[in-house]
């Protein structure tokens, strides 16, 4: 228990005693009562302290009751109203007080928290239900895993590749969020990133399948919050890492940060570098006209990357906070595509091959700066602003050459430019009943595209230059709301306009689309017991193409394969239902059902010369019903296991062809981690995790089952300041691929080659507390209670 919690209850104890001089000098009393309740359920808080002080620095108060509800008597005059409670954040008030005041419900919201060099014996709660996310606590994930990927992997619900792609099961591609903020950043951008955050720096994961309305409708998922770890004591330190895998390749992720907190002020800085490269192996059978194809395909990725960030965080007086921060990163993703082809004429029986090497080089440079500015009044009413600006070039140079009985080259050169401006406007305002937030957004967009097709014998030069703009305009408003003792319900609507200009320089093509989308939202949390929560939510999201799908412009992938883009394509829509249990915050069920319209696909079509033309269309729908459930059993001090299986049902339609095409069937994944510590102190622990996914069955391709086996220890040393671990990753693991069959006759069979990869790594984290000259008694409580 903290020492002020302490003095907070031995003045409520004394109270009655000292209230009764204190009524026979001053007759005029009056009564403060209200109710204390928690931000994210509007669930009463027991026991919290409420602290009055006068000008004087005279303190008096009393203690929430188990229905959160409190009242004590006080004198008149100007006073300053504390109250808190452990794990929560303060809240703070000013009042003249001229009569008896009822001040309704009040509403705190959870603090975060980082303790150190504190032990913490016994269970962990792993999963924590609110009103429209699943909080996993970050620490209950992998023991063993180094990076913000290696937690993502252990996240129920969450699917994510060697190559850090993150999903939902049997849904999509999510919008992941750091600290409440999207990233922006391209898949390959995010996944260095994500590779150079720590796992020890990492507070909790924030899962919203069914995002509220406050947040974007873009990705047909939803939403992963990523939250950090915060110092709430001043401080000095950070963290080195570095990473190093050996497989095919061999890569080196390093890393380090830097934080500073004195008083009001914070300040960070990150740093991360990439070396060495990544290697992959693809195999493909094609079959179409009268040609069977059986390609191999090897590629070596580069890993060079170097990145940088700096922000603070200020908190001005007058309950302003002030933030800001730069970042940049330089990406060089270089890759080499070797192929061997050999092909076989089904109607001259003759055998042909080829050998091709496809050079890219490829610099990214991307530039991002931001500023916010958030305002909190008394009774947790706050509005916040936050801009956000992002410039990207990508400058890249392809040359293609092919070898043997059939030749054919090209050289391809781009250059793309990139300007992303986003503002946010949130307001936040709790009453004695409910809860409304409301606020807006604004999303300028603008690419450019210039690309140049040359050296191809077959065709003349060609030019394509693309522009594109994008404008989303946003308001939305969430209502949350008690209307029963042990229900909470959220409703909210989110309207989105989207004006999209694309403009096909070459050709003078230009498309200009006006849409208007509404996504309502519900959410409904029904606790009968402290153990036990029940949920309801409704939602719906959008997924728009991006600017290279609506190019029109065909690309030669290859001699035999061309690529081309389409300027009517729709946004895809999304609807989903979920009904969720959890039961004392470890066991977690979910039954939902999903219904997605106008999926983009690449719909491959035979060409009357024998070439694959693969257009990009609204081509698909799908539905999908899925069970899923997730637990971690702790049967021992020592050891502990995290488990999750899914069980979905899958219907898929498509109309890209003339005949329809349907296709259904079950799928399920299993997943479990089990972790075992060989010491007392808990600085030897061993981890074995391994997943299970079967086939899954969409209208135009199946992919093919998936199975891994990781293990790894790892030993923490120096109080826990040093950390290094050894993991091999996929020491059983199978080829994973898809098939994909038209009714023109064509197919696909593709399968990447999975390698076994010994992963290294080693952090230290450093720091020190910054004291503070002590204050005589009187002056430092009253200078925690005014904070």
């Amino acid at each position: 228990m903290k020492i002020d919690q302490l003095v907070f209850i031995l003045i409520a104890i004394s109270c009655p005693l000292l209230s009764l001089p204190l009524r026979a000098q001053s007759p005029k009393s009056v009564t403060i009562s209200g109710t204390v309740k928690e931000d994210s359920t509007l669930s009463p808080i027991p026991y919290a302290t409420i602290a009055v002080i006068d000008s004087e620095g005279k303190a008096s108060g009393a203690v929430t009751a188990e229905g959160g509800d409190f009242k004590f008597t006080t004198t008149l005059g100007d006073k300053k109203v504390v109250i808190s409670c452990l794990g929560y954040v303060k809240y703070t008030t000013k009042l003249r007080i001229t009569e008896s005041i009822e001040l309704g419900d009040i509403v705190l919201k959870p603090e975060i928290t980082e303790l150190s060099d504190v032990v913490v014996k016994g269970s962990r709660q792993m999963i924590r239900r609110e009103i429209d996310k699943l909080v996993i606590d970050a620490k209950s994930l992998s023991s063993i895993g180094s990076n913000a990927i290696d937690l993502l992997k252990q996240t129920p619900g969450l699917l994510v590749s060697e190559e850090g792609k993150i999903s939902v099961i049997g849904k999509g591609k999510i919008i992941v969020l750091v600290n409440g903020r999207e990233s922006h950043m391209t898949e390959q951008e995010l996944t260095s990133y994500l590779r150079g955050m720590q796992s020890q720096e990492i507070d909790r994961i924030e899962v919203m399948t069914t995002p509220p309305a406050k947040y974007s409708a873009g990705g047909d998922a939803g939403i992963v919050n990523i939250v950090e770890r915060r110092k709430l004591a001043d401080y000095l330190g950070g963290t080195l890492s570095d990473q190093h895998y050996a497989s095919k390749g061999q890569a080196n992720d390093i890393s380090g940060s830097l934080k500073y907190k004195n008083g009001v002020l914070f300040l960070y800085a990150n740093a991360s570098q990439g070396l060495g490269n990544r290697k992959s192996e693809a195999f493909q059978d094609r079959k179409y006209s009268s040609i069977d194809w059986t390609q191999t395909s090897r590629t070596k990725s580069s890993n060079k990357y170097s990145s940088g960030d700096i922000g603070f965080e200020w908190n001005l007086p007058k309950h302003f906070n002030l933030g800001g921060h730069y970042s940049i990163l330089l990406f060089s993703p270089d890759r080499e595509v070797r192929e061997q082809v050999d092909t076989y004429e089904r109607t001259s029986k003759s055998t042909h091959s080829f050998m091709s090497y496809d050079d890219i080089s490829r610099k990214m440079l991307r530039h991002n700066g931001g500023l916010f500015l958030t305002k909190s009044w008394e009774n947790n009413k706050s509005a916040a602003l936050d801009i956000n600006y992002i410039h990207f070039n990508m400058g890249e140079d392809e040359r293609y050459q092919a070898s043997g009985d059939n030749l054919f080259r090209y050289n391809n050169l781009l250059d793309r430019s990139t300007d992303l401006l986003t503002t946010k406007f949130d307001v936040e305002l709790p009453f004695n009943m409910l809860k409304i937030d409301f606020g807006g957004s604004y999303q300028y967009a603008l690419t450019k595209n210039y690309a140049r097709y040359l050296d191809n014998p077959t065709i003349p030069d060609q030019y394509d230059q693309f522009r594109y703009e994008e404008q989303i305009i946003a308001a939305y408003a969430d209502c949350m709301f008690r209307p029963f003792p042990k229900v909470v319900s959220k409703i909210g609507l989110r309207s989105e306009a989207t004006l999209m200009d694309g403009l096909q320089i070459s050709t003078s093509e230009r498309r200009n689309r006006r849409l208007i989308h509404f996504f309502p939202t519900l959410f409904v949390n029904y606790t009968p017991h402290s153990k036990h929560i029940l949920s309801f939510s409704y939602g719906s999201r959008i997924s728009r193409p991006n600017f290279a799908l609506l190019n029109p412009f065909k690309r030669y992938q290859n001699q035999y394969n061309i690529i081309v883009g389409s300027p009517n394509l729709s946004p895809t829509i999304s609807h989903s239902l979920e009904l969720g249990y959890t039961y004392n915050r470890n066991l977690n069920f979910n039954l939902s059902y999903r219904n997605t319209k106008g999926i983009v696909n690449s719909v491959p079509t035979i060409l009357s010369d024998g070439k694959i033309l693969h257009s990009y269309q609204n081509a698909s729908d799908n539905q999908i019903i899925a069970l899923s459930s997730s637990y971690r059993w702790v049967p021992s001090d020592w050891f502990n296991v995290s488990c999750g299986a899914y069980g979905y049902y899958m219907y898929g339609h498509s109309d890209a062809y003339e005949r329809p095409i349907d296709s259904r069937g079950w799928s399920f994944l299993i997943y479990g981690v089990g972790t075992v510590y060989f010491n007392k102190q808990k600085t030897w622990i061993a981890e074995i995790s391994t997943q299970y996914q079967s086939k899954e069955s969409y209208a135009l391709l199946t992919t093919t089952p998936r199975y891994y086996l990781h293990t790894g220890i790892k030993h923490i040393a120096m109080g826990g300041k040093l950390n290094i671990g050894i993991q091999v990753q996929n020491l059983l693991s199978n080829d994973v691929g898809f098939t994909q069959i038209t009714p023109q006759g064509y197919s696909i069979n593709q399968k990447d080659h999975v390698f076994r990869t010994l992963r290294l790594s080693i952090s230290y984290n450093f720091g020190v507390p910054i004291n503070k000259n002590a204050h005589p008694v009187s002056s430092a409580l009253y200078n925690r209670l005014s904070e």
